[in-house]
């Protein structure tokens, strides 16, 4: 049996273990980016796997793996995030040339004559297809039919083999907000262990803002649950939102809608987004605000291009101007001081942190991970300026500034974080603790069975 396996990490390897159980035995691939196994030759000796770059948003190469060893081969110049062999072996053709919602993850009976697909607006349910004989070319097409509906989400749909039903994965996502408590060393619910993440505080921490899981909708809120507004509607998904100082604007990441991730700004009290900058081939990601308000400090993903490597930039809201950092050639996530002195960034493999100080003009290796496989994410300012609070080597860890002590807050453990977009979020509270939104969902195998006339 053949199978992703996404581990702690979040990011995917293909795998695969006895129908009868045992060991889970990795496969070798030659790809240096997340593969995905996506369907598996109706013969079984061929895998479809999708390698994606660095993000999964945007299609990925298609490959051919032999299952039993061999050489990898490409599907021409394919791109996609899923594809799957039709019954008959590998003539491309529409299926649904004029399926106005979002669909995925189809897959045809044994004997070919259903196809059966996941699609839905922010939600996921199955729907099939009864495919068009040939004797039926001139017959008006088939409408999709729905099969499921409800507060249980449903995806990646298999047919049994004896045609009476199909194998679907039942998904209830939920998170718990969650703190770090020093006393206990557990984690504990935070305000009220609502179903938030990406969560920032304003200055005075009374207010905070955060995207809804697993909507991503963005929405700002006094601490004790008052004034809540929402700024952002699907289908824009929002990310990594960042309140101003001032408290009067948040800047965050929009993705979808056809447009490559960019940074728009929204008024904290609600209100139309506009985009901060013309529309660009880079993908803005990441924006940290500076002390006054005035200024942004401007990360991009970590895919690179030979004849432009990421860099950090600088977007002057007065102006409108844009400047890049010296020597922040190959960084991405900024992270302003609260004075304003330091910019905190990644490097693009995440074995570094990196501190640039204004004042004197350079950068200084703040910490490096331990070991080859170790990596450095998700760096959060303390209020008062003195340290770091951020996941490295799997341990949430304070980090301070002035000598590069670090301390160990706490490991990881048994905590259980919910992954969404960039994988697992980690942040801080005003008083310094990590948050983290712990995964509690509902995720089964389920098996369905339906009357097909």
């Amino acid at each position: 049996m053949y199978f992703n396996d996404f581990g702690n990490s979040g990011f995917s390897r293909v795998a695969h273990v006895a129908a009868s159980g045992g060991e889970v035995v990795p496969l070798s691939l030659p790809f240096p980016h997340q593969p995905l196994l996506v369907d598996v030759s109706p013969d079984g000796a061929d895998l479809l796997v999708v390698v994606f770059d660095t993000v999964w948003f945007e299609p990925g190469e298609l490959w051919v793996v032999p299952a039993v060893g061999g050489t990898p081969r490409r599907l021409g110049d394919l791109r996609a995030n899923y594809a799957v062999w039709s019954p008959d072996g590998g003539r491309p053709r529409p299926v649904l040339p004029d399926w106005d919602r979002s669909a995925c993850c189809g897959r045809w009976t044994a004997d070919g004559s259903l196809f059966v697909f996941e699609a839905g607006a922010g939600r996921a349910d199955l729907w099939v297809l009864p495919e068009r004989g040939r004797l039926s070319a001139f017959l008006p097409a088939p409408e999709p039919v729905q099969l499921t509906e409800g507060a249980m989400q449903f995806l990646a749909p298999l047919p049994a083999r004896d045609g009476r039903g199909l194998f679907a994965v039942g998904w209830k996502p939920q998170g718990e907000l969650v703190r770090h408590d020093p006393a206990s060393g557990h984690f504990v619910p935070y305000l009220g262990g609502m179903s938030a993440h990406e969560v920032d505080f304003s200055r005075d921490g009374q207010w905070f803002v955060y995207t809804t899981y697993p909507e991503a909708t963005l929405w700002r809120s006094r601490v004790d649950g008052r004034d809540r507004r929402q700024l952002t509607v699907p289908p824009l998904v929002a990310s990594l939102p960042r309140l101003s100082p001032d408290g009067a604007q948040v800047v965050f990441a929009a993705l979808g809608q056809g447009q490559h991730p960019h940074l728009r700004l929204v008024p904290a009290t609600g209100g139309s987004s506009r985009a901060l900058t013309p529309p660009t081939d880079r993908n803005q990601l990441e924006g940290s605000w500076s002390p006054d308000s005035r200024r942004l400090a401007v990360g991009y993903s970590t895919e690179q291009r030979a004849d432009r490597p990421i860099t950090i930039d600088l977007f002057d809201l007065d102006t409108g101007r844009l400047s890049t950092v010296p020597g922040s050639e190959g960084l991405f996530s900024p992270r302003w001081s609260p004075d304003g002195r330091f910019l905190a960034a990644l490097s693009a493999d995440t074995s570094r942190l990196l501190l640039h100080d204004f004042d004197l003009g350079r950068w200084r290796v703040l910490l490096s991970a331990a070991g080859p496989n170790g990596h450095v994410a998700w760096p959060n300012w303390s209020a008062d300026g003195r340290h770091l609070v951020l996941f490295a080597d799997q341990t949430f860890t304070r980090l301070w500034v002035a000598d590069g002590r670090r301390e160990t807050i706490g490991a990881r453990a048994n905590l259980q974080l919910a992954s969404y977009i960039f994988g697992n979020w980690i942040g801080v509270t005003p008083e310094g603790s990590p948050l983290a939104l712990r995964n509690v969902s509902v995720n089964e195998i389920f098996a369905l069975r339906w009357a097909v006339p």
